[in-house]
């Protein structure tokens, strides 16, 4: 009886220890798999990785030898180069070899949505030549063809890739339509799909839209002809309500990123959204390509000998592998002249969006400054105002007179020569022409000088602008103004500072 129990208890004690050092295996696997980064080895963890994907680190002599670049791009890949010329002409391995290398057509892991006018094209030209990423055709497809053909459809145009490479898409126009874009793509695609939006200075965006729009008349669609008028300026301000800046119209709609931005915020968090300005992209091409590789969890490819600066084009280009620019438009539109005047106020109204945006997703837009030289200019422009008043008015009380006719010829005399200031600093005549102090002794007066340089409340223009979209959009992908202190940041914090103005 006792050794009966004796070989119960030793297997009883086998089969604990068994458990146990099971348990330990499995929590030392779970702890080493979920601890480290999924991205890829250098360990990035700001960034969601793709799910998956299993990205194979790129041999530095693939960064800077052909053959070695070929035999990364092209190794293990779904296709074969054609030719060595042009890298993008190449062909589908055979069946049997598709089925070998696990080869297989997948909805996109990553969108370019946007923003059309705003160089997205250049990520799609240049991120095609990454060893880890494959991009569908130049051919565009239209939001429509994907809503009357399903995605199924839509799965069917990618290209063939591996678990270790990336399906990149484009599509520019689902940044601001249809309205539901957003919820189709989370569903219809994934909700882990990867966005990229390439933002721009908006009254550049908008004055380059109206100049497309008004070269292609006849091609227009019927409900973009009311927002097109003669000018610029008549298209973007309304004349119904006092001139003020017509938030509606297309041309100003489709510039007020951080308003479309919210709708795709209601499906998908910041760190799934990379927002770039296009302008960096332009002129710091190598630093935002590193970026978009830590963005996306790719292994690094790019170095920033593979751009050269193109001149002509005053853009950098891609060198390496294959030289590759940006694409340029076949027929030049020239684009209307917009006064200062008109930009600044322009400037103003994007103003308020523009600055939640940068402090939301980290970004310091370049075109921001642009409103800041314009004050500053004004600024100078006031000095330049008081130093003319003050030295018309002692001139006046040397000459012993106050009438119009002896204060024109006052003026006109300052206006013949150089001026100083207190300082001893020269104040140049060009200066005082952009107050309109003609040879004629015209001047405005000082109050409607200090009313035009009047700084407009940020915190209101903010509000006013909210609250115009809420009203054409009552209840849709416009939160209320206080839910919107509540978002989280691009790190998924809540910041209760980051929209207060």
């Amino acid at each position: 009886m006792a050794s009966v129990r004796t070989v119960v208890s030793r297997r009883y004690l086998r089969c604990v220890t068994f458990i146990v050092i099971g348990a330990i295996a499995w929590v030392g696997l779970t702890f080493l798999f979920t601890s480290a980064p999924t991205n890829d080895v250098l360990g990035r963890s700001d960034y969601p990785g793709i799910p998956d994907r299993n990205f194979m680190p790129i041999n530095d002599n693939a960064k800077v030898e052909l053959e070695d670049y070929l035999k990364a791009k092209f190794g293990n890949s779904c296709y074969q180069a054609k030719s060595r010329d042009d890298l993008t002409q190449r062909t589908l391995r055979n069946p049997k070899e598709l089925g070998r290398r696990g080869c297989k057509q997948e909805l996109p892991q990553a969108l370019i949505i946007g923003m059309r006018q705003c160089g997205s094209d250049r990520i799609q030209r240049y991120l095609r030549f990454h060893p880890a990423v494959e991009v569908r055709t130049d051919i565009p497809i239209d939001y429509s063809d994907i809503y009357e053909k399903g995605f199924d459809w839509y799965k069917e145009q990618m290209p063939y890739t591996t678990e270790a490479q990336v399906t990149l898409d484009k599509l520019p126009n689902y940044f601001i339509f249809p309205e539901d874009a957003p919820k189709r793509v989370k569903y219809g695609i994934s909700p882990a799909t990867k966005l990229i939006a390439v933002v721009c200075d908006p009254v550049r965006r908008a004055v380059a839209e109206y100049a497309r729009l008004s070269a292609k008349r006849e091609e227009r669609l019927e409900d973009v002809q009311s927002h097109i008028k003669k000018t610029f300026e008549k298209s973007v301000f309304d004349s119904k309500h006092q001139d003020n800046v017509a938030h509606l119209n297309l041309l100003i709609d489709n510039s007020i990123y951080f308003k479309h931005l919210l709708s795709w915020m209601r499906y998908f968090p910041p760190a799934q959204i990379y927002v770039v300005d296009g302008k960096h992209l332009k002129f710091n091409t190598f630093t935002e390509f590193r970026r978009l590789e830590e963005f996306l969890g790719l292994p690094n490819f790019y170095q920033e000998s593979h751009f050269s600066f193109d001149d002509n084009i005053q853009a950098y280009c891609l060198s390496f592998p294959q030289n590759v620019c940006p694409r340029v438009a076949a027929d030049f539109i020239p684009r209307p002249r917009v006064d200062d005047d008109i930009k600044q106020r322009l400037y103003e109204f994007f103003e308020p969006y523009d600055r939640t945006l940068g402090e939301y997703f980290k970004q310091n837009f370049t075109w921001r400054e642009k409103l800041q030289n314009m004050a500053n200019e004004q600024g100078q422009g006031e000095e330049v105002q008081d130093t003319l008043n003050q030295l018309v008015d002692d001139e006046e009380t040397v000459a012993g007179t106050d009438d119009d006719g002896g204060r024109e010829v006052i003026i006109n005399q300052l206006l013949a020569q150089n001026m100083q200031n207190e300082n001893g600093d020269i104040i140049e005549l060009q200066e005082l022409e952009d107050f309109e102090l003609a040879e004629t002794g015209s001047e405005s007066s000082q109050s409607d000088i200090e009313s035009s340089f009047e700084e407009p409340s940020e915190s209101d223009d903010l509000q006013k602008n909210l609250n115009l979209l809420e009203d054409k959009y009552p209840g849709g992908i416009l939160p209320e103004t206080d839910n919107l202190k509540n978002l989280p940041n691009a790190n998924g914090n809540t910041d209760a500072k980051m929209l207060a103005v």
